[in-house]
């Protein structure tokens, strides 16, 4: 081999290693994000659901219990569906 057929060996390997990092970096992103957009479907439907619990007179802490809020996150529920009242 010359030096040239060297330097293309070498240029190769390395675009074929950023491109492997790029794939794994793309991956991760779309792993992480899916992840996040399921936890975040999650926590909107326990809203959804406290809110009606709450519209239906059910107690904070039964609320807070069965959703997996905190009790300050479904008092501060209760008191913007008062305020809407």
């Amino acid at each position: 081999m010359n030096i040239l057929d060297d330097r293309f060996q070498y240029e190769l390997a390395m675009r074929n290693r950023d491109l492997e990092n790029v794939r794994k970096g793309v991956k991760q992103g779309l792993e992480q994000g899916l992840e996040q957009g399921v936890k975040q479907g999650k926590e909107e439907q326990a809203i959804a659901t406290a809110e009606k619990m709450l519209a239906s007179g059910c107690d904070h802490g039964f609320v807070a219990e069965m959703n997996g809020l905190s009790l300050q996150r479904v008092t501060e529920l209760a008191n913007k569906i008062n305020s809407e009242l």
